[in-house]
């Protein structure tokens, strides 16, 4: 098993089918084939289902591919990174971001230091805070934004600024009073859409004053809560600076008073590892 072999089975799966791989990889389909067949002998495990048409993997070519995919990944930016110093750039900086990242970030910190460092490329990568922790750990990424709350261990963490969680509803839903905040209790009995990283510390606030929320819809990604409470099926429970991705102007908002639900990004990188030049920059930017 090598970056090579890894790369080929990578291939087979996204394409479909051997025929489809060997073409993109421009090698012969039996030479392809049996290159399966040695990598299925060695890790002692079928990969993949041969169908008619498409090959499917098995539950051992589903771990597999997602190791292989990180590995390729990571080399794929060793060589990006070395053509950018020899072309004299300063760099690619890779970012892990999670849904629920803060959109305010972009239009401060992040485009000053763009403007400070033109030279310098991108690759972001989205995904849930666990995917983010595994791109980090496996040396996809050197630098995640992710929500509190989290976990720190092995984590080097710089925190930003504390913001309030907010009720997002739609005309459905009366949640008017003469001011432009709410407490836990004004939620009782309302169908709550929530992610699954905020759900326990919303749980945990309405349980303090005696009530279980009605939580309508558990989800992974922020745009999914916005989505439904602009259909009107519930109140969307999310960070203030989410209102940065609203379009729907139909939609209402009111900040929940309520101290324990406030939450920040946190800047995150792996405790003790090496660091680039560029993220070096990047972090120091935010510390400013």
């Amino acid at each position: 098993m090598d970056i090579k072999g890894l790369t080929f089975f990578t291939t087979i799966v996204e394409e479909g089918n051997i025929t489809a791989a060997s073409k993109k990889l421009h090698i012969a389909q039996p030479a392809l084939s049996n290159h399966l067949k040695l990598l299925e002998e060695e890790l002692g495990a079928k990969l993949m289902h041969r169908g008619s048409r498409k090959m499917t993997l098995t539950d051992a070519g589903k771990i597999l591919y997602r190791k292989a995919k990180h590995i390729t990944e990571l080399t794929e930016s060793v060589h990006k990174e070395i053509a950018d110093y020899n072309n004299g750039l300063a760099g690619t900086l890779k970012i892990g971001l999670t849904p629920i990242f803060d959109s305010t970030l972009l239009n401060g910190k992040l485009i000053s230091f763009n403007k400070e460092n033109p030279h310098i490329k991108y690759e972001l990568y989205e995904g849930s805070t666990f995917d983010i922790l595994e791109l980090l750990f496996n040396g996809i990424i050197e630098v995640g934004i992710i929500r509190t709350p989290i976990s720190t261990q092995g984590l080097d963490v710089l925190y930003c600024d504390m913001e309030p969680m907010i009720a997002l509803y739609s005309l459905n839903y009366d949640l008017s009073n003469d001011t432009n905040s709410i407490v836990i209790k004004d939620l009782r009995d309302k169908p709550i859409i929530i992610t699954r990283r905020l759900e326990k510390i919303f749980t945990s606030a309405c349980l303090d004053i005696g009530f279980e929320p009605d939580i309508f819809c558990l989800n992974d990604y922020l745009p999914v809560n916005l989505l439904w409470a602009e259909a009107g099926l519930g109140i969307a429970i999310v960070p203030l600076s989410a209102l940065n991705l609203v379009k729907d102007t139909n939609l209402k908002y009111k900040i929940i008073n309520e101290p324990s639900l406030y939450t920040q990004n946190a800047i995150i990188t792996v405790k003790d590892r090496y660091l680039s030049t560029v993220s070096k920059k990047f972090l120091d930017n935010f510390k400013l």
